[in-house]
């Protein structure tokens, strides 16, 4: 199997199945259900796949009682790159700068947002720059897992992977955005309002202020830091999880309102991304999101992987994932308890 070739996903022309999703919400979710059946089925299956390649458990036993993988949630990693404002080395692909993992659950249309710290360490594989071959796994940053990919979507498997590893929770799907896309997908909403959760470095943005973030506001928001600050990572990470939530809020909003804005939304997310997920299975799941009526701030929680970020002399600061603290949040989106 060549790098990347987990799953095949392509950029097909998506509005008539946008089309046929936003009908059969108007008709009702059972319909919606059978008609994608196939995006269903595969998501699952892929899912599947990556706990034996990876050899997860679907079970998991914690604290006495016995958990199992929900076939209603599905995972999708949100990877934002620094392809155009960050540096990239020869031969490599630049690193993830954002990393959120969705858990979309299709029977309820709710939308669960993890905010995953860049500088966890966990397992990566890694690749020589020049032959390609693999070099096995080694322990680092999870935003370096992005630079050994070949191609934007080896990268993307090779996050999905490391992910996988780091959570115990087997992660097939990705959406890559370059950040220079936040600004136009701000725009496409009128603009993202929120409060400052704290001063934005190199900008006009202060903390408790209330602004409508778009075109680069947007990106500065989610981007900028102070590299001289080992601790502004963290306040980047948080910025970032506010910017999701208070974008996907609006989004579905929006959508509810007027269903024919998906469709234009979508058209500005294709222009700065590249996903693995297949044609019925990107409809499936917004067809399942809006069928079951998740809207505004109610149909979307943002959670944060707990740890502590800690300063690594001559290098990035590391963040201590609190490994316990995140199996009781992995099994409270993606798993249910066996009875």
């Amino acid at each position: 199997m060549t790098p990347g070739a987990k799953r095949t996903g392509g950029r097909k022309p998506l509005r008539w199945l946008l089309l046929a999703a936003l009908g059969l919400f108007l008709i009702g979710a059972s319909l919606a259900a059978a008609f994608f059946s196939s995006g269903r089925w595969s998501l699952t299956f892929a899912d599947e796949r990556q706990d034996q390649e990876l050899s997860l458990s679907s079970q998991v036993v914690w604290e006495g009682a016995t958990y199992e993988r929900d076939p209603n949630v599905v995972p999708v990693l949100f990877i934002g790159t620094d392809q155009d404002t960050g540096r990239t080395a020869p031969g490599y692909n630049g690193q993830a700068d954002a990393l959120i993992l969705m858990g979309i659950d299709t029977a309820e249309g709710d939308v669960t947002c993890i905010s995953l710290s860049r500088n966890a360490k966990t397992q990566i594989e890694a690749f020589d720059p020049v032959t390609r071959e693999s070099e096995g796994l080694q322990e680092d940053y999870l935003c370096l897992a992005y630079s050994y990919g070949g191609t934007d979507r080896h990268s993307g498997t090779l996050c999905c992977d490391a992910v996988s590893r780091m959570l115990g929770v087997g992660v097939s799907a990705y959406l890559i955005l370059d950040m220079s896309g936040v600004g136009a997908l701000a725009d496409a909403l009128g603009g993202v309002e929120l409060t400052a959760i704290e001063d934005v470095f190199k900008t006009d943005i202060k903390q408790g202020q209330e602004v409508t973030l778009q075109g680069q506001s947007a990106l500065e928001y989610v981007w900028q830091r102070d590299e001289r600050d080992d601790y502004s990572a963290a306040g980047r990470l948080a910025r970032q999880a506010q910017f999701a939530r208070a974008f996907a809020s609006q989004a579905l909003a929006e959508a509810q309102s007027d269903p024919a804005a998906l469709m234009e939304l979508w058209d500005v997310v294709q222009e700065h991304s590249k996903t693995n997920l297949s044609t019925n299975e990107l409809a499936f799941l917004l067809a399942s999101v809006a069928a079951n009526g998740a809207s505004g701030t109610d149909g979307v929680e943002m959670l944060t992987i707990p740890g502590e970020l800690q300063p690594v002399p001559g290098r990035m600061s590391q963040f201590i994932t609190d490994e316990a603290a995140a199996q009781e949040m992995m099994l409270e989106v993606f798993y249910r308890e066996v009875r």
